[in-house]
């Protein structure tokens, strides 16, 4: 058949046992997943469809959480007999490798299959013994010059999806075959070994005892008894003789490594440790030697001598140690300059390891119990050191839960940032979900691409040009002219000189960045923190922090939060099919406009914005003609905007928050001490405020009550000046004050729940709006949810409008109740998506456009254009620094002003 031609031509059937290409029967629809552990571990996905297996490689693995899209590249097709394979591949052969039947089953279509593969959206179900419930795969748009097909797996939102799972927890509790219950190790070892040559399509063989396809073990309670009969039979081989130095790096040379996050989890179950600023070594002792080895199998045991003579002193036979060397400042923190100091005269006193892991000891292969036994291990080792040696290798403390505090006490503190850890989860090479690092700044290596010379003075490197590999060659990412000394400075210079070329090696250089640059052949890395990646890929406020050694150049790539590793992969391609699918269509939407920082804005934000514009001096400053007293007054904690940084955002962002809040009834949430102090609202003027601060007494129900407005920007500065941090607007304006002009839906979620769901319920939302004739735009709040909001005409009462709000919600619950709820209740709220219609009273409020929250972040509420919603990572993304960028690009969302109403024929579609 020639769909099987590629697989044939790929083979060599002399040398490899697999079965040649030949097609089988047109009507099955069988389903499989093979474990494949190849160049690098990935799983094969294959439907059954006109006598082949159709394929695809997912590299990360299914997973049941709908917001994971699991990238799956497009593979030849497979002939049928490929199905019930298990065991080795030869070394050299295509696909060489372990291979493990991971999951069988079959599937049904939800469509056309050819038309479906044609058109980029395969959507399926599945009945396996692993994977269950409604799939789809759809095609990414190609990048530049990509031949290979990408396409995304995604678990569709059925009864079956669990959005709260951890997609690597899922995986590494189903880590043996469904047919004969072995782990990748014992598939490899009983088949010939990873250089072996067999290939068993007998799947029910009973061999050494297996378990046979009937007798077959099967889910997460299952999965521990073979890691913990594997893990036997090591501790019995390595009792009998300690592992040597040679062997313990040839199974241990890759770290666990951990996945960028933007704040620690909140769920338990999680152990937090200190991020150290230095280099990551794993110790192997054996016999009494030692060996150090960098994250990439270095060997760099002559670097850290003292380091490999403490850990040869260790009291144990053999040991795999995972730990970082640091130099420690007067303060006690980490540094890497010091270290590369300490590193470049050729003397490492002064360094010393905090060790966090224990891999492997006493013949013992540690890496399948979960890390808290690990660390309790580790402990009892290190603490029978001599005293001194103690001061030499440390043991890494943690503490449990309390994640949010950590950070915050951490970044406080001046430390680079927090490594969280499920407690219960096994050691795995790699970068993986288990480990979770959270930075208080941002911090990366990037390839030197060239230099400027300094304009004046003795320093001899004015900035440095920097780079990182993309996918098609190395990728421009901005200058560095801050954090050299003039010794530093000399010696790259001397250095740079030696590795000069004529030409860039980055491509699409503006003039301004060509001129006065002297390029170099693209080798040398170093590390260098900045605060967040601009709009154009540029990094911003960066600063040099030294030379690094460890990795090649090549392997130097933007390093990105889990979020916007999803964003990213949406951007390439599934956000113009989903945003066909899934947004409200823009034909008629007056302020549906495009923007051009939407890719920016789905960035993750700094932990805290720095206070970039912090004075020397806490005279008061003038903002819009209205003084600033103790403008250098910490608001959000010692490292955050203080109040001058308020009072100036606020004066930038006033034309577009009060055509929020003009003339409307407003509730302010004062931190006159900053938000770690006492905060509370007020809805009255107080004595002393200033003369724009306008009071209205409002009577409702016969009773009558003061409250304030303001109408100009002035007014808004003397909030700020009152210590006034948020801003809640009525939906009505003093002069009209029981008829809204605006309909607010608050979209809460529960605990749990992921924002891409946040992110569906407001297109579901906006769609249905659409469908009534009405214009909405959606909004962050700067917390957890989005509002969605719909400008009205003044004319209907709260009543009415309240009504419409009402059983607009009912409707959306009474179509997805499992996805939805409408009242307040939280016993009723958990696992749902809370749909809060009742900010449309009299006097319910809810935040204003533009206006900063009084949380730790100073994260900001912000308005937005449909389109722009694809690309957004949380509610809480926008700090006030990436607000003013884009006001000063132009690309603000402006609150739109209509007339359109609540009709009766409107009002009549939901029964009322």
């Amino acid at each position: 058949m020639a769909s099987l031609d590629t697989y044939n031509q790929k083979r060599d059937f002399s040398r490899t046992r697999e079965p040649q290409g030949k097609a089988g029967r047109k009507a099955g629809r069988g389903y499989l997943i093979q474990k494949h552990d190849a160049t690098r571990l990935h799983y094969d996905f294959r439907l059954e469809h006109d006598g082949v297996l159709l394929s695809w490689a997912v590299t990360k693995g299914p997973s049941y959480n709908p917001s994971d899209k699991r990238l799956a590249v497009r593979t030849e097709d497979h002939p049928l007999d490929y199905g019930s394979f298990e065991g080795t591949i030869p070394k050299g052969q295509y696909g060489g490798g372990t291979v493990m039947l991971w999951d069988t089953g079959t599937w049904s279509p939800l469509g056309d299959v050819a038309e479906g593969l044609e058109r980029g959206e395969l959507k399926f179900e599945v009945s396996g013994e692993r994977l269950k419930g409604r799939w789809v795969l759809v095609r990414m748009k190609p990048r530049k010059k990509e031949k290979r097909e990408n396409w995304l797996l995604i678990k569709e939102k059925d009864d079956l999806a669990h959005p709260d799972e951890d997609g690597e927890d899922f995986l590494e509790g189903e880590a043996t075959s469904v047919k004969t219950g072995r782990s990748m190790e014992e598939i490899a070892e009983e088949e010939g070994g990873e250089g072996g040559d067999q290939w068993s399509s007998d799947a029910t063989r009973g061999k050494g005892g297996r378990t046979s396809a009937s007798g077959r073990r099967k889910g997460k309670a299952e999965a521990p008894k073979a890691a913990a009969g594997s893990s036997a039979k090591k501790k019995a081989k390595g009792a009998a003789k300690a592992a040597s130095l040679d062997d313990l790096a040839k199974r241990y040379g890759k770290p666990q490594l951990a996945t960028l996050v933007d704040e620690p989890p909140k769920a338990g179950g999680w152990l937090h440790e200190i991020k150290f600023d230095g280099y990551r070594l794993l110790a192997l002792v054996s016999g009494g030697k030692a060996r150090l080895l960098t994250r990439n199998g270095k060997d760099w045991t002559s670097k850290f001598g003292r380091l490999a003579e403490t850990v040869e002193k260790l009291d144990v036979t053999d040991g795999v140690f995972d730990m970082e060397a640091v130099v420690l400042d007067q303060d006690g923190r980490s540094d890497f300059q010091m270290l590369q100091n300490a590193l470049s005269e050729e003397t490492d006193k002064g360094i010393v390891a905090f060790v966090f892991d224990c891999l492997h000891l006493g013949g013992e292969d540690l890496t399948g119990e979960p890390l808290a036994n690990r660390k309790e291990r580790l402990k009892a080792v290190l603490g029978g050191q001599a005293k001194q040696a103690k001061s030499i290798l440390r043991y890494s403390d943690h503490i449990t839960g309390k994640g949010d505090q950590m950070i915050a006490r951490s970044c406080s503190m001046g430390l680079e940032g927090i490594v969280s850890k499920k407690a219960d989860a096994p050691y795995r090479s790699g970068r993986s979900k288990s480990w979770l690092k959270s930075k208080c700044i941002k911090r990366q290596e990037f390839v030197i691409v060239g230099f400027t010379k300094a304009a004046g003075g003795a320093r001899a490197i004015g900035a440095l040009h920097l780079g990182y590999s993309g996918d098609d060659g190395l990728v421009y990412a901005g200058k560095v002219g801050t954090g050299f000394s003039d010794v530093s400075a000399q010696a790259l210079r001397a250095r740079l000189e030696k590795m000069t070329r004529k030409t860039p090696p980055v491509e699409t250089l503006s003039a301004t960045e060509k001129r006065g640059a002297t390029w170099v052949t693209p080798s040398l890395l170093c590390e260098v923190a900045f605060t967040e990646w601009t709009g154009e890929g540029k990094i911003r406020h960066p600063s040099f922090k030294g030379l690094r050694e460890d990795k090649p150049a090549e392997e130097v790539t933007r390093e990105t939060s889990q979020d916007e590793d999803e964003a990213v992969e949406e951007a390439a391609g599934d956000g113009e099919a989903k945003s066909k699918r899934s947004k409200p269509s823009s034909d008629k939407r007056s302020f549906a406009r495009p923007s051009k920082a939407a890719a920016s804005e789905a960035k993750p934000a700094a932990k805290s914005e720095p206070a970039a514009t912090r004075r020397r001096s806490n005279k008061p400053i003038r903002v819009a003609g209205v003084e600033i007293t103790h403008p250098d007054r910490p608001i959000f904690g010692e490292d955050g905007p203080t109040k001058g940084d308020l009072a100036e955002y606020y004066g930038k962002v006033a034309k577009l928050m009060l055509a929020d809040i003009a003339g409307h009834p407003v509730s302010l949430l004062r931190c006159p001490g900053g938000i770690g102090e006492e905060c509370f609202f007020q809805r009255s003027a107080g004595k002393g405020w200033g003369a724009e601060i306008k009071p209205v007494d409002v009577t409702h129900d016969g009773k009558k009550t003061e409250y304030f407005y303001v109408d100009d920007e002035k007014g808004l500065l003397e909030l700020a000046q009152m210590g006034g941090i948020e801003l809640h607007p009525w939906a009505s304006a003093v002069d009209k004050v029981d008829v809204p002009d605006r309909l607010v839906f608050d979209l809460d979620p529960d605990e749990g729940i992921p924002f891409e769901a946040v992110k569906l319920a407001a297109r579901d939302l906006g769609n249905r709006l659409d469908g009534l004739g009405l214009d909405s735009f959606v909004k962050c709040t700067g917390g957890k949810g989005l509002h969605v909001v719909v400008p009205i005409a003044r004319r209907r009462a709260f009543p009415e409008i309240k009504a419409f709000a009402e059983a607009f919600a009912d409707k959306m619950v009474a179509d997805a109740p499992k996805a939805y709820v409408a009242t307040m209740s939280k016993t009723k709220r958990k696992g749902r998506i809370f749909i809060d219609y009742f900010r449309n009273d009299h006097a319910a409020t809810s935040i204003a456009d533009y206006s900063v929250r009084a949380r730790p972040g100073a994260r900001c509420a912000v308005p937005l254009a449909w389109e722009e919603l694809d690309g957004l990572r949380s509610a809480d993304a926008f700090t006030m620094e990436r607000v003013i960028a884009r006001i000063e690009a132009g690309e603000a969302f402006e609150r739109p002003t209509l007339r359109q109403s609540i009709t009766k024929k409107t009002m009549g579609k939901l029964g009322l």
